[in-house]
């Protein structure tokens, strides 16, 4: 019978490394902020879907790919997170990657204006219809929705990190 290793045992003593642990106010605070950003990013993907389909067609193409696009973005995130640097702190990390999901959405305001130019003058240049239209629509719908969804998927590791939130003397 093979034997798995034992859980480190719980201490209730911190080591001193000049820092200390949130109070569970802050803990409370940063998940009732992660539940308004998750309202917000539903909101998003049907403010989102509801924009592009009326360039994108309301086909099941369409949809699959603009679901398609939101979730590539989330999974892509949460994978980059692992690849940040562990010198800063997950609050000034949880901040930071919100102000950069606000100030992505915001920069992709302008582009709802001239979609419809540019799905025209793709769908000109391109010569396979199918294959290509499904291009178009990838590219479009990435342009929007990618740099905030992948800010999304950042934040859900951050959140649900075990390690306690610590903050510097």
């Amino acid at each position: 019978m093979k034997k798995f290793p034992s859980l480190p045992q719980r201490t209730d003593e911190m080591p001193d490394s000049g820092e200390t642990p949130q109070s569970n106010a802050f803990v409370m605070v940063l998940l009732a902020s992660y539940v308004i950003s998750g309202a917000a990013a539903m909101f998003y993907q049907v403010g989102w879907t509801r924009t592009l389909s009326l360039i994108l067609g309301t086909n099941t193409y369409a949809f699959t790919t603009m679901l398609a696009t939101f979730l590539t973005g989330i999974a892509l995130g949460s994978i980059l997170y692992r690849k940040l640097p562990k010198t800063w702190s997950r609050t000034a990390l949880y901040i930071g990657i919100k102000l950069f999901i606000v100030l992505s959405v915001l920069m992709t305001i302008p582009l709802f204006d001239r979609l419809l130019i540019y799905y025209l003058s793709l769908r000109s240049m391109m010569l396979e219809p199918w294959q290509d239209l499904h291009i178009i629509r990838t590219l479009l719908a990435s342009m929007i929705m990618f740099l905030p969804s992948l800010g999304m998927g950042l934040l859900f590791p951050i959140v649900c990190d075990p390690a306690p939130i610590k903050v510097k003397k």
